[in-house]
Formats: C-alpha cells, structure tokens, sequence
C-alpha cells in the first residue's frame, strides 16, 4: 500500500488503478475520450489521495448549520459516502486481474469497477454488520488512516446516497466484475441537455478550454487558483484561455471577486 513503485511491481506486477473524468454522459457522447487521467502511481495510498482530491470536487460540499461560534459548517455527508466507496473501492480490488480497476467520472455519475463479484450476495450486506474484504490487509491500513471500519456498515452508507442526494444508486454485483454507480445531483454535475451538448462541443475549442469547461460544469464556484490547482494549466496561460473563452461567447464570469459564479453558454 505505502510501497515504492519497483517493489510493488516485484510482488504485484499487475498493479494499477485506472481513473478517467469523461466530458458526456457516456462513452459513445464524449467527442473527447477524457479530460483527466490518473497517471501510473507507485502504490494504492498515492492512488486513493489523488483520486480522493479530484473526487471531492464532482461532488456538492454545501455550507450546514452555523455552529456556536457563529460559523457555517460545511456539510461533508456526499463527500464522506464518495470516501466510503473510494475505500471499499480499494479494499475489494483484485489487483492480480486482467481486468484493471477503474474509475469513470461522467458528467452525471461516478462509476466504481472491479473484477470479480463481492463475495457474498448483497442482499445480505444491506442492513446487516457484514464486513469481508477481498484484501484485509489493504482494509488494516485503512483503519490505521481512520478512514473505514471494520464493523460492516460500507454498504448502508453506499445506499444513504439516494436519501441525502435524491439521486440513485446502483450495485451490480456479477461473476465477472462488481460495480457501484452514484449518479450526481441535479444541482451538481448532472447536467441538462443543452450543458452536455456545450461540454461536447468544447472539445472542438482545444484540449485546455475544453478541462477549463469540464472543471467548470463540476464546481460553477471555482477560483481561479482553484481551477489552475485542477486543470494543471500555467496561471498566465488559464488566465489567456478563460478571457478567449468570454470572448467566444462560451464562458461568462459573474458573482463577485472573492465569490465567483461562472456560466457556459451554448456555443
């Protein structure tokens, strides 16, 4: 889990984790395969922090009650069942498969993907303190991160996504592979016909625009720090790319300076 590149390679030559953001609703829709690949890392932990960061910007954390000090709380309870499938994500890959672990970002749902079925029926999962990991150990470190339990409770929090969203959940669970899908809120990233057809079109306007946009359908709140930290493109040239993409017509900045509301209009 913590080890160096080379030597999880000796013992695990097949070691990956595939995640990719897709600018549609699926495959067939995205003019573009991906805006954003998860390069090759070194061990599951550089994985799961990385996947983590890019995971918590798909979903909605809003402001919650003011607490005593007069303070509004962030309201992290997507963010915690997108984490707490992240990790069983992790704890029941196969890692000696052909078929890779993945992650697919689309505009309007998360897909988890392992080889290999859960290993009992998930019926009786739900509901019940069932805890049964392909990988104990993987799910032992995790512990030591204080980032699961071993108590069983994953596949109640999984299904808490439909009552705290009001967007569903699906578990496949066949013999060649398993997998979690939670669709995105409507105030989120699941976006109308009209914004995925704008996403689409973006990626005629070049590779860099068209991550400005994708990051942008995600979180229409970003800073621009923000958004330079998630596109990885140069300060001066998102600066470049985001005044060309005003000047198009396709982009419109509002709100105010230290609370920015971006806008993609349909080209």
């Amino acid at each position: 889990m913590f080890g160096k590149g080379e030597y999880v390679q000796q013992f695990v030559p097949t070691f990956a984790l595939s995640y990719l953001e897709i600018p549609g609703i699926d495959v067939a829709s995205a003019k573009q395969r991906y805006t954003y690949k998860l390069p090759e890392q070194d061990n599951i932990w550089e994985s799961y922090l990385i996947i983590m960061r890019r995971l918590q910007t798909v979903v909605n954390v809003p402001f919650g009650k003011i607490n005593h000090l007069g303070v509004a709380e962030h309201d992290t309870s997507m963010s915690d069942i997108v984490r707490e499938a992240l990790v069983n994500f992790c704890q029941h890959a196969d890692f000696f498969s052909s078929l890779r672990s993945s992650i697919h970002v689309f505009l309007n749902r998360i897909e988890f993907l392992n080889a290999g079925s859960f290993p009992v029926a998930l019926n009786k999962m739900v509901g019940k303190f069932f805890s049964m990991a392909r990988n104990p150990g993987i799910s032992k470190m995790f512990r030591w991160a204080d980032l699961c339990e071993n108590e069983g409770f994953g596949m109640d929090e999984l299904l808490s996504w439909q009552k705290i969203t009001n967007s569903k959940v699906e578990i496949e669970s066949e013999r060649e592979f398993s997998r979690v899908i939670l669709y995105l809120p409507e105030n989120g990233a699941n976006l109308g016909a009209n914004e995925v057809q704008t996403a689409q079109d973006g990626a005629n306007l070049g590779a860099n625009k068209q991550r400005i946009l994708h990051a942008i359908q995600i979180d229409n709140t970003l800073s621009v720090l923000k958004l330079q930290v998630l596109t990885d493109i140069p300060l001066r040239t998102l600066q470049r790319e985001i005044n060309e993409l005003i000047e198009l017509g396709a982009l419109e900045k509002g709100g105010t300076r230290k609370n920015i509301i971006w806008t993609i209009k349909n080209m």
